[in-house]
């Protein structure tokens, strides 16, 4: 497990590479156009970049994108090529053809890396067997939240259980022997007992170097009213209206402050009654969807972040808002605690406890030089994680895992 200050002792260099070709196979939105590769989902481009830049070669294998619906496509670097799966529900119907699909796109790499979400990723693990080349995993959540049976089950209570169950079990007996990149320690913790290895990180997340602000910057001069921003789907499990309560309650207390909500959902018009029923309504901002820029500039304006959810696994608003400086609240779900340590470098308190929630608000607004503090370590705290040095750690662990070597390439000059 990496430190703030450190990496995983067998982390690749900032200038080493694997040799070899990688398979990646997932749920990916894919277009090929004139010999170039592209991704509709900017967050799995992002991941695809970095990877990119420490492998001599990719193959992205997934379903053909017919729309733009997730946003312009991203082009890839030149070492990533594409290779499609049939649509959904076809690559499932036809699961023989699937399999025998990702077996000869496996034959033509070095190793597979394979996400464990959906049917494609054990119909792209049985694929890799039959080729018989190395494998590992990326888990990003509980085996029993992973549906890989059919997620149109789930709103039927009893087949919701049955089918966590099943998909728990699926996955332990997937991983065997096999290596497991976990979105965090937790989780990979439960895992090593059925895996050949695991690893996790302290919280997934894309952070970019455009994310963090420079540690001198973070003052703690905050202009009336203060801005608490939450980032978030809305919905009742994001516990945006306990946030709308504890706002009013220190407007009750004589604080200045206004409440910025990122995100939208069918949760918005009962968010706006709420507000509106307490009086607040003016101090409550909706802001609808925010692309990733709008999103960093929301951090910039903001003087407090706040995530008070019910349930969380690995939410990378709290990463984002520590690297741009913001003192963060949170409450103690998911593997928002391997990040915040409370008091310390952030707020942690239980879920749907308001009073708790206003309280560790006004302590922020009562005592700046507090505030400060908590800001300047939040950002220390992930100051060496992101994007590009999670990869690098990743892809040291794989090449270690199996046996890969591992070069530096020529560059010109």
């Amino acid at each position: 497990m990496n430190t703030a200050n450190s990496q995983h002792p067998q982390s690749l260099g900032p200038g080493d590479r694997i040799r070899g070709h990688m398979l990646l196979v997932g749920r990916y939105d894919i277009a090929c156009q004139g010999g170039k590769c592209s991704l509709a989902r900017p967050s799995g481009a992002q991941r695809v970049f970095a990877m990119a830049k420490y492998v001599d070669k990719i193959t992205v294998m997934g379903t053909r994108c017919k729309s733009s619906r997730e946003g312009p496509l991203i082009e890839l670097p030149e070492n990533v090529s594409c290779c499609y799966l049939s649509a959904f529900p076809w690559y499932l119907v036809f699961w023989p053809v699937t399999v025998l699909r990702v077996a000869l796109a496996a034959r033509r790499v070095t190793f597979v890396r394979l996400r464990l979400t959906g049917y494609v990723g054990c119909l792209g693990y049985l694929g890799a067997r039959l080729a018989r080349k190395p494998v590992h995993f990326y888990i990003g959540g509980a085996p029993d939240t992973a549906a890989l049976t059919s997620p149109r089950l789930s709103w039927i209570t009893p087949l919701k259980r049955l089918r966590a169950k099943f998909d728990d079990w699926l996955i332990r007996r997937v991983i065997r022997g096999n290596l497991v990149i976990c979105c965090d320690e937790d989780l990979a913790a439960s895992l090593r007992p059925d895996a050949g290895r695991t690893h996790g990180f302290k919280m997934s997340n894309l952070l970019l170097p455009e994310d963090f602000v420079n540690p001198d910057t973070i003052a703690g001069d905050w202009d009336k009213p203060v801005k608490i921003l939450v980032a978030a789907t809305l919905n009742p499990g994001k516990g945006i209206q306990e946030l709308i309560r504890a706002v009013a309650n220190l407007k009750q207390r004589g604080y200045d402050v206004i409440l910025r909500v990122a995100g939208d959902g069918r949760y918005r018009g009962e968010l706006v009654e709420l507000a509106d029923r307490l009086g607040v309504a003016e101090d409550v901002e909706f802001l609808g969807m925010r692309s990733r820029d709008e999103i960093r500039q929301e951090y910039r304006q903001a003087d407090i972040f706040c995530l008070p959810s019910h349930a969380e696994g690995s939410p990378k608003v709290i990463p984002e808002a520590m690297a741009a400086g913001l003192p963060t609240i949170a409450t103690d779900v998911g593997n928002v605690t391997n990040i915040i340590r409370n008091g310390q470098n952030g707020l942690i308190l239980q879920p749907e406890d308001v009073e708790a929630l206003t309280d560790a608000l006004a302590s922020l607004l009562d005592d700046r030089d507090f505030a400060l503090s908590i800001a300047r370590a939040g950002r220390q705290t992930v100051g060496c994680t992101g994007l590009d040095a999670d990869t690098r750690e990743f892809m040291g662990i794989v090449a270690h895992h199996l046996a890969l070597d591992r070069h530096q390439p020529l560059t010109s000059h």
